[in-house]
């Protein structure tokens, strides 16, 4: 999965930046991919311990703990 640089940039002016360096929205961009990437990982551990095919709400609720 790839965040781009512009999604950033966007969120970030929406929770009031008045401007964005291209550094920062892709600084962003990495450390967000990676906190999904970890969430994905619980939660495909956490529903297979429970041998569960199909992750749900609540295995993605209890890997973000």
């Amino acid at each position: 999965m790839e965040i781009t640089t512009g999604e950033m940039k966007e969120l970030l002016k929406e929770k009031g930046a008045s401007d964005v360096e291209e550094e920062a929205a892709e600084e962003l961009a990495e450390v967000l991919e990676n906190y999904i990437g970890y969430i994905t990982e619980e939660a495909i551990g956490q529903a297979r311990e429970k041998e569960k095919d199909v992750i749900g709400k609540e295995d993605i609720l209890e890997a973000e703990k």
